[in-house]
């Protein structure tokens, strides 16, 4: 469980402006998620669904300092539906331990925390690959179980794909008959400020420096 006090951080928040194309998604029921290095744990907004809450909250600041915080922040698993142009198939994407900021006009996830359970993020552009080395599974969201490609597009600079607000029909499709359900991550306690992550890395990149 968090410690009282517990502070996550959002780059994105109080920066973005919402535009007309923002505003016309959100009435389709339809919100872009974009990979966010500076979110230290997944955030989403409008059009995902929380199904279930922790009862754990968090303060969420920006940045840098003249960002407003949020306080009372809920801490728990989020879903959006994500719909495959080239399969055709529904996939129902569970972001566990993900904040829900429902004045969020962009989902915001952190790449680590999707790494930390087992999912492949192979987050450079194509156009920073140089073209010999370009594959199909280049700037794009893989998953194992079940076998899943979202191929990522750019807004800007900023990675990221199509999301729309899953039904409630597609939540309790348990037997996943219509819809896959993809756990993108843990359910486990999520602990961003954990210090093991920068030791372990630390004493990872002494080993092959050695080397």
């Amino acid at each position: 469980m968090p410690p009282s006090g517990d502070t996550r951080v959002i780059g994105a928040l109080g920066a973005r402006q919402r535009n007309k194309r923002r505003k016309k998604s959100h009435h389709s029921g339809h919100t872009r998620l974009e990979l966010d290095s500076h979110a230290d744990t997944s955030a989403f907004g409008r059009n995902s669904r929380f199904i279930y809450d922790t009862g754990q909250t968090v303060t969420v600041e920006g940045f840098n300092q003249r960002s407003m915080a949020l306080n009372e922040v809920k801490i728990g698993t989020v879903a959006v539906a994500y719909d495959c142009p080239t399969t055709f198939k529904t996939y129902i994407l569970f972001h566990h331990q993900s904040l829900f900021i429902p004045s969020l006009d962009i989902h915001l996830v952190n790449p680590f925390q999707l790494r930390a359970h087992g999912i492949i993020i192979n987050e450079i552009p194509l156009i920073h690959i140089d073209p010999n080395h370009r594959q199909p599974d280049c700037h794009s969201i893989l998953v194992d179980d079940p076998k899943l490609q979202i191929p990522l597009s750019l807004r800007g600079t900023m990675s990221g794909f199509t999301t729309r607000i899953p039904t409630t029909e597609e939540i309790e499709d348990r037997e996943q008959m219509n819809c896959f359900h993809v756990h993108m991550t843990s359910e486990a306690p999520w602990e961003p400020h954990d210090k093991t992550h920068r030791k372990l890395e630390a004493s990872l990149r002494a080993d092959i420096s050695s080397d």
